[in-house]
């Protein structure tokens, strides 16, 4: 019985500690409206409007197992406007001498 109620005050309190409220006056509040208002481009478009600006585009990946940054990078390729050429990273590091 002391365990239950151990693990429910722990609960309790990482409930408090942990909430992901959005107060008005929080740090990410401008984030959150300017990603709901609707007035941006999608992550595609962006590539290629920063292509209007410069000459080289370096997209980093993130975690592998993160399947959408692929989709992105295929979706700009198969895209008409993309005119270019691609780098990858090959290989991995204890598969060398």
């Amino acid at each position: 019985m002391k365990k239950v109620i151990l693990i429910f005050i722990s609960l309790c309190i990482s409930d408090l500690l942990y909430s992901q409220s959005l107060q008005p006056n929080d740090s990410i509040k401008q984030f959150v409206d300017y990603l709901t208002s609707g007035n941006h481009l999608s992550p595609k478009e962006y590539i290629f409007q920063s292509f209007e600006k410069n000459d080289i585009i370096i997209l980093s990946e993130r975690n592998h197992k993160e399947i959408k940054q692929y989709e992105l990078i295929v979706d700009i390729i198969k895209d008409d406007r993309f005119k270019g050429n691609i780098y990858t990273e090959v290989g991995v590091f204890n598969s060398q001498k």
